[in-house]
């Protein structure tokens, strides 16, 4: 048991400024992308193994956090479902949740989590990896199918990640 341990213990809900965490909240929107698009069955039983380790590793942190618990129960009881026979497939052509779109989500978002606690060193790191990720090498690479609305997501996203960048250089 490590020294600050009894913290997180007491953490129920609320994003944190944490990887596992963030990690932990992209598989949970994107397995409900997955289902609202109807995606190929083998596709998500490959993901849901992928999605339960990074629910699992949250949850090794924040072991009490409501919404982890229950982002983890969703994806046992959708792999519940599946036939276990299920074999490999693709996404669908609009499947946006790859690397490096995850990466760059989880990026922007945690750098953002981290700038209202005020962690400019976690800000710097994540806003600037969300440039690389969301950028004209990364997820604007692979959107034109992608929706409008999810394309303006990155737009909005890549240039808000640069921002936040140069305003974390202010504080290093």
């Amino acid at each position: 048991m490590g020294l600050y341990d009894d913290d997180n213990n007491a953490v129920t809900s609320g994003d944190q400024n944490d990887k596992e965490y963030w990690y932990s909240k992209a598989h949970a929107e994107a397995l409900d992308l997955a289902l609202k698009q109807k995606q190929p069955e083998g596709a998500i039983k490959d993901f849901l193994a992928e999605a339960i380790k990074v629910h699992d590793a949250a949850l090794a942190k924040f072991p009490n956090h409501a919404e982890v618990k229950a982002w983890k129960e969703k994806a046992e009881t959708i792999k519940s479902k599946i036939n276990p026979k299920a074999e490999w497939d693709r996404w669908k052509p609009d499947w946006p949740w790859d690397s490096p779109f995850l990466h760059g989500w989880v990026e922007y978002n945690w750098a953002v989590c981290a700038r209202a606690a005020g962690d400019w060193a976690t800000v710097y790191e994540q806003a600037r990896a969300a440039d690389n990720h969301l950028g004209d090498y990364g997820a604007k690479k692979h959107y034109k199918s992608w929706s409008e609305d999810l394309r303006a997501w990155v737009d909005r996203a890549y240039d808000h990640a640069k921002e936040i960048w140069e305003e974390s250089r202010k504080h290093r």
